[in-house]
């Protein structure tokens, strides 16, 4: 069963849309601020929470399919923010990260995600399960994630500062 095109389905899309702007903004060579690399996650997790809301015959499978894909997704970006070239700057919060195919990657996923739940919704006929749909949604979230994070973390002065002590 999946509902018709509603609210929902046109917000998912340009969230999306907007986290892989947000991404495309991020070049390598534009000095950010953490505060503005923290959008596309949040976006991210927004369209998940959204998909997730979509499946409709939900159970002990389809919800451990949708934590899965999260935590794979986010074990997988934090092991890429760790590895990931980045340039830490004097002005606090601010960070000059290497723009990456992963990155790219996971929001043109999210974006392929959320355009199929709207063409399901159009079509009402799932041109994917609705839990597969949310799966990779959480999965791509996951990753912007913790990508996000562990630059958080690496940026961190105190955690510096910390480190430099031992």
């Amino acid at each position: 069963m999946i509902s018709p095109l509603s609210l929902s389905n046109v917000l998912t899309l340009i969230f999306a849309v907007t986290c892989l702007t947000m991404v495309l903004n991020q070049r390598s060579d534009r000095v950010q601020r953490i505060s503005r690399l923290v959008v596309p996650p949040a976006l991210a997790v927004v369209v998940a929470l959204i998909l997730l809301t979509g499946v409709f015959e939900s159970g002990l499978a389809t919800d451990a399919l949708w934590v899965g894909g999260a935590i794979v997704g986010f074990v997988l970006g934090r092991l890429r923010g760790r590895m990931l070239p980045m340039e830490l700057l004097p002005a606090p919060g601010s960070v000059r990260v290497a723009q990456t195919a992963d990155h790219l990657a996971a929001a043109f996923a999210l974006v392929a995600v959320a355009a199929t739940d709207f063409t399901s919704a159009t079509l009402r006929e799932p041109v994917l399960e609705p839990a597969l749909v949310a799966a990779g949604g959480a999965l791509c979230a996951g990753f912007l994630a913790g990508r996000f994070l562990m630059i958080a973390v690496r940026a961190d002065p105190v955690a510096r500062l910390k480190k430099g002590a031992r």
